[in-house]
């Protein structure tokens, strides 16, 4: 399986737990080809491992903390981030479509709008999740 990006969120309701255990693993994993952390206790990161097999790899370092992970396209986003942010999202898009257009695959990462260097919105669908 090539590389995919997927979201890892850590419950930040969760007071006993320190983020920066996740994120040392996130640095120094060799797991993890390439990562994102512009929103606290959200991840974007980018590795071949399953989306079970990176919870499985997260856990230890989430240590009792809820904890979330689901594969997204990074070509598929909208919010309000820095800059930086973006072009981040905007070059994991640009590596995803080389990668599937050397290898044949079609529309896995198909973009709706680019984003501008100002950081922009990127335009997308929206999904709203709530704490119960």
């Amino acid at each position: 399986m090539g590389e995919r990006t997927y979201l890892v969120a850590i419950d930040a309701w969760n007071a006993n737990h320190d983020v920066s255990t996740v994120k040392d693993f996130v640095k120094h994993s060799p797991l993890i080809a390439d990562w994102w952390n512009y929103i606290p206790y959200v991840f974007l990161l980018v590795t071949s491992l399953t989306a079970d097999e990176l919870a499985d790899a997260v856990k230890p370092y989430s240590k009792d903390a809820g904890l979330f992970v689901v594969e997204v396209k990074p070509g598929s986003a909208q919010g309000l981030l820095p800059a930086a942010a973006w072009k981040w999202l905007d070059n994991r898009k640009k590596t995803a479509d080389a990668t599937n257009t050397a290898t044949g695959a079609l529309g896995v990462f198909a973009p709706t709008a680019a984003p501008d260097p100002g950081g922009a919105l990127i335009q997308a669908a929206q999904i709203d999740i709530e704490k119960s």
